[in-house]
């Protein structure tokens, strides 16, 4: 969505920076206080030889404690039977305890009765932080239905599927599990039983069907009641083995198959339950190891394959040389023979791994962009291509052309490639696109301002995310500048306080400034130790600050995935782009959730 509001000032930050708020602490005196008023405190002795040993011992009897104190609070569902014999949960029961206890240990506090050598140490938390907890992962059930809510009704399916799951998950680890209810469509819900048949809904609505377009490649198009799916996770059986998991982008996806095997039909499960992506939130990673998986068999689709291939040239499609056409964005989508001839060949060159062939295609800079891109992980390509044209000054911009980056941790995603050609016919910029439907409908589409505002706007985003995945560090110095404020925000929370008999609860953010030289430092030393990192820009709002004045606020909700690590925010970036070869961007602010007070930060805080 794009809007446009009055100009703001960067000085404004500083209220922001004061946000710093981080839990209240005990103010108990002494080691007594504490063991005498178990109402309040739970606590864990611990001796030993050094203080780490005597530290961990207490650790230890305070965590045994805890879990002692939880099992006495905690309400289990009821056994299950299956055939007839009942079944035993105590295992699982207590895995689920410990999702609890282990929680703890990062708010508990320490006394040091006595130092080396023969240290004793007394760790202790609050009561009332355990009650904290439990409201805690009732409220982020809560909090996740409705990412999923958005999310479905964007045909983000992954997400969707994502953060359905999860709060189910986190559901049957409650206290009450039986209790938790929501009302939907105007109606009280029982989340335990209403959120299985909510997945199960989804996949019944999800539909795939298959063309080949090689000897065992085929191209899989997916949709959601009737529309093209814009992002969802998905594995196959090639007849051998289960595959890497897949991304659909734009409705559109890949298999391939093993060589030498005639398949009628591919298996193909749809993921939902993520489980690499919950190292973005301990709690529910914790949850998940804890529990078995729930199995929705509806996940599992029987693709039929086509035995006919269906190859063709789709790149040229019209008479006189060139072509024109209207995209959904509204723009006029133009290209002339050269362009379209030029691409095939590129494509070609991918799939028969001799890039070097089409080097005369390229400027210098373009060759080098491309050779980053070659290099980001093993790249596939289909022989159908459907691509736009934009006309961009003296430039024609492409968009669309679809590949697979795969890497060695059986991971892959789907990319569209966006190349520019200069007013020679040469190509001179490569980037990852941002996928047909957040560049059109999100961004393209709006006619609030000129086409080329907007073209700018989407070839910046373009240059962000691929400058992360080349892991271009030069293009983040140069980007930012001197003086940008960058800002980080994570999610803290003090325990509940009680008002009128009923706990609320307390939510801050903690925000964290950055210089330029301290955030590019960090940026480094990231880059150096991951193998990959792939950025999802989803739900899109850009604001121009100030009429006529070419510098836009953008806030997105981003996706982070690499090789060691992932999570999952909000990002908004401050940007100039009145020189479009040279933008630079003022501020940068992440923050994890939206905070309760004031949301997401943005452009109405600087």
């Amino acid at each position: 969505m794009i809007k446009e509001t009055k100009g703001v000032f960067l000085h404004k930050v500083n209220w922001v920076i004061l946000l710093l708020i981080v839990p209240i602490l005990s103010n108990a005196q002494n080691p007594d206080d504490i063991r005498n008023n178990i109402s309040e405190y739970i606590y864990g002795d611990g001796v030993g030889t050094t203080l780490a040993i005597a530290d961990d011992a207490a650790l230890v009897d305070l965590l045994r404690k805890i879990s002692v104190t939880v099992k006495g609070d905690f309400i289990s569902r009821e056994k299950e039977s299956t055939t007839g014999k009942d079944f035993n949960f105590e295992s699982s029961y207590e895995s689920i305890i410990k999702t609890y206890t282990n929680a703890t240990i990062t708010n508990t506090e320490r006394i040091i009765i006595k130092p080396e050598p023969n240290a004793h140490v007394l760790r202790y938390v609050k009561r009332a932080e355990i009650d904290r907890i439990f409201i805690s992962r009732r409220n982020k059930v809560y909090e996740f239905i409705e990412i999923a809510d958005v999310a479905l009704s964007k045909q983000q399916i992954d997400d969707a599927l994502r953060y359905y799951y999860w709060a189910y998950s986190l559901v049957k680890s409650l206290r009450y599990p039986n209790e938790a209810k929501m009302e939907v469509d105007g109606k009280e819900r029982l989340l335990i039983t209403w959120l299985p048949t909510k997945l199960e809904e989804i996949f019944r609505d999800i539909s795939i069907n298959a063309k080949k377009t090689g000897q065992d490649t085929y191209e899989i198009s997916a949709r959601y009641c009737g529309k093209p799916i814009r992002s969802m996770d998905y594995s196959y059986f090639n007849g051998r083995d289960n595959s890497a998991i897949y991304s659909i982008k734009d409705g559109m996806g890949q298999i391939e198959m093993n060589s030498g095997l005639s398949a009628q039909n591919a298996n193909v499960k749809v993921e939902y339950e993520f489980l690499g992506l919950a190292i973005t939130d301990r709690e529910v990673e914790s949850v998940l190891k804890s529990q078995e998986p729930s199995v929705f068999r509806k996940a599992y689709y029987s693709v039929y394959l086509p035995n006919s291939a269906q190859i063709g040239n789709n790149y040229y499609q019209a008479s006189d040389n060139k072509i024109t056409g209207n995209s959904s964005s509204k723009l006029t989508i133009t290209g002339s023979k050269d362009h379209f001839d030029k691409l095939q060949k590129i494509n070609s060159s991918i799939a028969s791994n001799q890039s070097a062939n089409v080097r005369h295609l390229f400027t210098n800079e373009g060759w080098q962009d491309f050779s980053k891109i070659l290099s980001y992980g093993r790249i596939q390509t289909t022989t159908n291509q459907k691509v736009d044209f934009f006309q961009e000054g003296n430039e024609t911009i492409c968009r669309g052309l679809s590949c697979i980056f795969k890497f060695t941790n059986n991971r892959t995603f789907n990319e569209q490639l966006s190349f520019t050609f200069d007013k020679n016919g040469k190509i001179s910029h490569v980037a990852l696109g941002l996928g047909k439907q957040i560049a059109e409908e999100e961004i393209l589409s709006h006619e609030a301002w000129s086409e080329f505002s907007r073209k700018k706007i989407v070839s910046f985003l373009e240059d962000y995310r691929t400058a992360y995945a080349t892991k271009d560090i030069n293009f983040m110095e140069r980007v930012f500048d001197d003086n940008a404020v960058i800002i980080v925000g994570r999610k803290l929370q003090s325990a509940p306080q009680m008002t009128d008999g009923k706990y609320l609860q307390n939510e801050y953010v903690k925000l964290t400034r950055f210089s330029k030289e301290e955030f590019i430092k960090h940026l480094r030393s990231s880059f150096q130790n991951k193998s990959y990192i792939n950025l999802h820009f989803s739900n899109c709002e850009v604001i121009q600050l100030k009429k006529g004045v070419e510098r836009y606020g953008i806030q997105v909700k981003q996706d982070y995935y690499s090789s060691n690590y992932g999570d999952t925010g909000y990002l908004y970036l401050l940007v100039d782009l009145e020189d479009p070869k040279n933008p630079i961007i003022h501020v940068r602010t992440w923050q994890e959730n939206p905070d309760p007070n004031f949301g997401v930060i943005g452009p109405g805080h600087f």
